[in-house]
């Protein structure tokens, strides 16, 4: 039998039964619709998954702090204790398996200044030389620090908006453009030492950070720990 022949076959067997064909192809494309359909949202669901997380951090740096929770067996809080953050626990974090850099940090709230408009920042004082295995985005200006100039301040994309300041009742806004602006940079500890002088900087070398899906880096500011 030629394959000309089972076609027209088939052909005659379908006009014959025609609802059935209706039906069976009906079903095929519910079938294939439903499969389209639920790739569709595990694809969503896994990329929306993997941009929340992204926003939080990155889910291979740890942060050590000063002071840890201990936790039993069952995970009952037990208590609390002081550790002391040296470069002795630093030199036995860098020799742990798998542990790529290591880095102190020192974060500090500070105040800037362009003209009569302030803004507010955290920057974090970290080994400059540790950046790149830390996953740091590229610069859309200036570069970061380097053993002849490490005074640079990097600051993330989305620091340095909303800087502000009150006209009578109102609230005027400003966005700072690092190229064009004079910025300075000021801190005093809490509670306040009359007695001490606020902590005042023009801010000459500085760098901003291309935008990511990380806050940490978008809303932060970093500059070299010497």
């Amino acid at each position: 039998m030629k394959i000309s022949d089972l076609m027209k076959m088939g052909l005659r067997n379908l006009t014959r039964r025609k609802a059935r064909t209706l039906l069976t192809v009906i079903g095929v494309i519910i079938g294939t619709l439903s499969i389209i359909v639920m790739v569709s949202i595990g694809t969503g669901m896994k990329s929306n998954y993997q941009s929340q997380v992204m926003q939080q951090g990155s889910l291979t740096m740890i942060t050590v702090s000063t002071y840890a929770d201990i936790w039993d067996d069952n995970g009952q809080w037990v208590d609390s204790k002081q550790q002391k953050l040296d470069e002795k626990l630093v030199e036995q974090i860098k020799v742990m398996e798998h542990v790529k850099a290591v880095s102190p940090v020192i974060q500090k709230g500070v105040t800037l200044y362009s003209g009569k408009y302030q803004g507010w920042a955290q920057i974090y004082a970290m080994d400059s030389s540790s950046f790149a295995d830390f996953g740091f985005p590229e610069l859309e200006m200036g570069e970061y620090p380097d053993e002849e100039t490490n005074d640079t301040i990097i600051f993330g994309n989305q620091a340095l908006y909303e800087f502000y300041y009150f006209s009578g009742r109102s609230q005027q806004t400003k966005t700072i453009d690092l190229a064009k602006d004079r910025l300075v940079l000021k801190f005093q500890e809490y509670p306040v030492n009359e007695r001490k002088k606020e902590f005042s900087m023009e801010l000459k070398n500085v760098a901003k950070m291309v935008a990511t899906q990380n806050w940490e880096y978008d809303y932060s500011c970093y500059m070299d720990l010497d």
